[in-house]
């Protein structure tokens, strides 16, 4: 009997370890690549573990840009002379995660426009700007690209973006009055005109080509800062 007692408590104390030792195995998570440019030491790595990937396949007259999937995880990005490439390290979140790389070519042309602006309502600030990702969503959009009273019109130079070829006008007037207008198509020669309708806030904005021809007309009133 006493035998089998000690082998019965060498089995417990076997099947205890077996226990201890799987519950000390670490989950890993897979860490996802989009180009075969990257270089990373592992595929699968622990919650908190640094994870550290190269990028080395440069071309010349070109902008990278790297991002994960999961954009509140913090991705530091240096450039190495030495390794004439990036490297990108973050800490590995509980989840899977995908790295990926966009690029672009810095020598690509990006157009000026030489517009006219026409204010026919009151005064305001106006901004004419790219429309980008950024400018889209923030309300800050710096210093206006012009500021002008009833009656007054001014010849501006506009430039887009990598992003977009198209344009957005904000307007904020003297009255907290707030325009908005998304998608404007602008060439050289064409005039941008703030008019009135004859009603309060009913204020339009109007596209007309170097022929003076209506491209688009359109009701830009978004509300008034500060109103409830």
């Amino acid at each position: 009997m006493k035998r089998t007692g000690t082998i019965r408590m060498i089995a417990a104390a076997i099947l205890m370890l077996f226990v201890l030792c799987s519950c000390s195995v670490t989950q890993k998570y897979a860490l996802e690549l989009s180009s075969d440019g990257f270089i990373a030491e592992k595929t699968r790595y622990a919650p908190g573990e640094k994870v550290t990937v190269y990028y080395l396949m440069i071309a010349t007259d070109t902008d990278y840009s790297f991002s994960l999937s999961d954009s509140s995880v913090e991705l530091h990005t240096d450039y190495d002379s030495r390794l004439g490439g990036y490297v990108l390290s973050f800490v590995m979140p509980e989840h899977d995660v995908l790295l990926s790389v966009s690029s672009k070519n810095s020598m690509m042309y990006i157009p000026t426009v030489y517009v006219t602006l026409v204010n026919d309502v009151v005064t305001a600030d106006f901004w004419i700007l790219p429309q980008t990702q950024e400018n889209l969503g923030t309300s800050l959009w710096g210093a206006p690209t012009a500021s002008l009273g009833p009656g007054q019109r001014e010849d501006l130079a506009v430039t887009a973006d990598y992003e977009s070829d198209r344009f957005i006008i904000r307007i904020i007037d003297e009255n907290d009055a707030f325009y908005s207008l998304n998608d404007v198509e602008l060439e050289s020669g064409y005039s941008v005109v703030f008019r009135s309708e004859g009603q309060a806030y009913d204020a339009v904005l109007e596209i007309l080509d170097e022929e003076g021809e209506t491209v688009r007309k359109e009701e830009a009133f978004t509300g008034v800062f500060g109103a409830q």
